[in-house]
């Protein structure tokens, strides 16, 4: 063998490994492939699994809401019913007391004029008396 089929033989064992090695790589790439498709697919079943949950759920969350928008509005409603409620309660209050000051003024003044009196009279008829006891 001369130098120059050693060195072809040298270049096709070179090449060989080569192909060897690229062969081993692509096979080790398909197998990574293989891998990350089953990866994919389980992924996508459990979006598709979330998607039908969530879709499931769309109907029962609408009414939730709509039923506490319900319960918001009479809320409301009763919030409003307390405030006039309040309102009319302090109107009571003011009128009880603007009525009661008109009794004391109606009934005060007279009371005292007729105890003022009526002192008088018991002085007058005890002093009388106390003068006939005397005589």
């Amino acid at each position: 063998m001369t130098g120059g089929e050693v060195a072809g033989l040298i270049g096709a064992i070179a090449g060989l490994i080569a192909a060897l090695a690229l062969l081993i790589g692509a096979v080790w790439l398909a197998m990574l492939l293989g891998r990350l498709s089953g990866s994919v697919k389980e992924l996508t079943a459990v979006v598709r699994e979330i998607n039908t949950g969530v879709t499931d759920t769309l109907p029962e969350v609408k009414r939730l809401v709509v039923t506490v928008n319900d319960e918001l509005e009479k809320v409301g409603v009763v919030t409003d019913d307390v405030a006039k409620l309040s309102g009319h309660a302090s109107s009571v209050a003011s009128d009880a007391s603007q009525l009661s000051s008109l009794v004391t003024a109606t009934v005060a003044g007279p009371l005292v004029k007729l105890s003022a009196f009526s002192y008088g009279v018991r002085r007058a008829i005890n002093s009388v008396r106390t003068t006939k006891k005397k005589n």
